[in-house]
């Protein structure tokens, strides 16, 4: 079941499949990628409660292994909406026999979506239920539309970095793993072309900035990401055709193609003692 969310400037739409945005529109612009099964069918999965693939699609806890799909199952599960008023929505997932199967460890996990002004602020809630330690990775992915209005196209549109960055960036392998390379960024924009995205996602690690914009450059359109809470970042698009850019907030980073297995271990991974929470936030706004 949807639920519709608004105020004066802005109206959002999110779904209790998956907690997922469907729709950000203002000023008569839907920002938000609207879904194309022949070129990306999500338009705004929530992350958890890992980021990327796990070597060979598995990882390790205690000796045993457990085979979790690509960004976690979340994405793909049915939430129970907990929450709502006329400018906020609140979506749990509680952990069960289903998700035992994949990820032993026992949780709820709460992602809110609320207005203000020109912005949508998202709220991620991980409580730990359990007995032992949790570790967990979580984070955003929403796709935004490129053109937003008609006349511009993808290339009309930079990424611009709040500050002048040095740092370090590595691409997706086919597996969604990463490459064991890593390259230096420096700079404060990339200019989208074709070749933008010809080796896969772009994800950042050890970034100054805590904003990044998509912005064209026709139209003066766009979105800012406020992550003041997040450590990597990954941007990306499946090809030079799709009309989308994703920007995506991390709690966690996608595996290297030689990482271990053990979830213990992996980079970027969150540790939360039995029956604390843990909350973290991101803005979205357009303009």
């Amino acid at each position: 079941m949807q639920t519709t969310i608004a105020n004066k400037t802005i109206t959002v739409v999110a779904d209790e499949k998956g907690g997922e945005l469907m729709s950000i529109k203002a000023g008569g612009i839907e920002y938000l990628w609207q879904g194309d099964p022949a070129v990306w069918p999500r338009r705004s999965p929530v992350l958890f409660p890992v980021i990327g693939n796990c070597p060979d699609g598995a990882f390790r806890y205690r000796g045993e292994s457990y085979a979790i799909p690509n960004h976690g199952f979340a994405r793909d599960m049915m939430f129970k909406r907990t929450a709502n008023t006329d400018e906020s929505v609140t979506f749990t997932l509680v952990s069960d026999a289903s998700t035992k199967k994949q990820y032993p460890f026992d949780f709820s996990f709460g992602v809110t979506y609320r207005l203000d002004a020109f912005s949508v602020i998202t709220d991620y809630t991980v409580t730990n239920t359990g007995r032992d330690i949790m570790y967990f990775s979580v984070g955003g992915h929403a796709g935004f539309n490129t053109p937003l209005v008609a006349g511009e196209t993808k290339e009309d549109f930079d990424i611009l970095f709040e500050k002048e960055e040095t740092a370090s960036r590595r691409y997706l392998c086919k597996a969604n793993t990463a490459e064991n390379n890593d390259e230096a960024f420096t700079g404060a924009l990339i200019r989208i072309t074709k070749d933008t995205f010809a080796k896969g996602a772009l994800a950042f690690a050890n970034l100054m900035s805590r904003r990044i914009s998509l912005v064209s450059r026709k139209s003066n359109h766009g979105i800012t990401l406020v992550f003041d809470e997040f450590p990597f970042f990954g941007i990306w698009s499946p090809s030079a055709e799709a009309s989308f850019i994703c920007l995506e907030p991390w709690h966690g980073i996608m595996q290297r193609t030689d990482a271990s297995p053990d979830i213990t271990v992996k980079e970027g991974i969150r540790m939360l003692e039995p029956g604390k929470t843990f909350t973290t936030s991101y803005r979205i706004i357009v303009f």
